[in-house]
């Protein structure tokens, strides 16, 4: 949503009132979404065994990411203009949703154990077992 009024507003020439809503739009969207996202998933995604060397792996390629955005935005907004900038933010933000949908599986309420299976069973849960039915 904020993606598409950042368009709009590039796009139109829009004002500074919505330029500014957008902004703080998209800040507060990320912040709660992708953003936080990571700290969340690092803590708890991964089996006891690994949870160091992957939450390690996992807020380092976040950094990174974080720092190539800060490197190529201003370039990217000079070179393809406020438009075009927020298309591909907007198409970035669309194949990270397809891609936490189909690869982070939802862990609310899964012992750290069930999540070890999970990723120890090909990305499938595993069957409940006979004393979690009764």
């Amino acid at each position: 949503m904020a993606n598409a009024l950042l368009i709009a507003v590039f796009a139109t020439g829009g004002g500074t009132l919505f330029g500014f809503i957008g902004l703080v739009l998209f800040t507060v969207g990320f912040t709660f979404g992708f953003g936080s996202l990571v700290w969340v998933y690092a803590g708890e995604a991964f089996p006891a065994r690994l949870r160091s060397l992957g939450a390690s792996a996992m807020l380092t390629a976040d950094l990174v990411a974080n720092a190539v955005v800060a490197a190529v935005f201003l370039t990217l907004l000079n070179g393809v203009g406020g438009v075009g900038t927020f298309v591909v933010f907007g198409v970035l933000a669309l194949l990270a949703m397809v891609f936490v949908h189909r690869f982070a599986p939802e862990t609310k309420g899964r012992e750290l154990e069930d999540i070890r299976r999970y990723w120890e069973n090909d990305g499938r849960w595993p069957a409940p077992s006979s004393r979690e039915s009764v």
